[in-house]
């Protein structure tokens, strides 16, 4: 089912699949909770950058969990963490989706960016 998702979603870019563990910092006293899709994380070290994010129903934040960082090209990170959530769920994934990243920002911001999300 993933590939014919994938086929679909050219305006998606995948840019980074690493292994990680969410540290568990709270973000200004939100405390997650699993299987739920927020839709705008504020980065704690820059609050004009944000992100939508899943965390899978069994995701722990003691033990490592993979991580998928997703652009869209619209800069809306609801839509790529909407699209692969239930996949994620059901792989044990955490999905990030970037608010701030878009077609036509230079290399060095989309970088900037993921370096925030990927430091959460």
């Amino acid at each position: 089912m993933i590939n014919k998702v994938l086929i679909g979603t050219s305006f998606v870019m995948i840019l980074s699949l690493s292994v990680s563990c969410v540290s568990g910092q709270q973000h200004k006293g939100e405390d997650f909770s699993n299987a739920k899709v927020y839709k705008l994380v504020k980065c704690n070290a820059d609050t004009s950058l944000s992100y939508a994010l899943f965390l899978p129903p069994q995701y722990d934040k003691s033990k490592p969990c993979p991580l998928l960082i997703l652009f869209d090209s619209h800069g809306d990170g609801l839509l790529p963490v909407n699209l692969f959530n239930a996949e994620a769920g059901k792989n044990g994934f955490i999905i990030a989706g970037s608010n701030n990243s878009k077609n036509g920002l230079p290399v060095e911001q989309t970088t900037a960016i993921y370096h925030s999300m990927l430091d959460e």
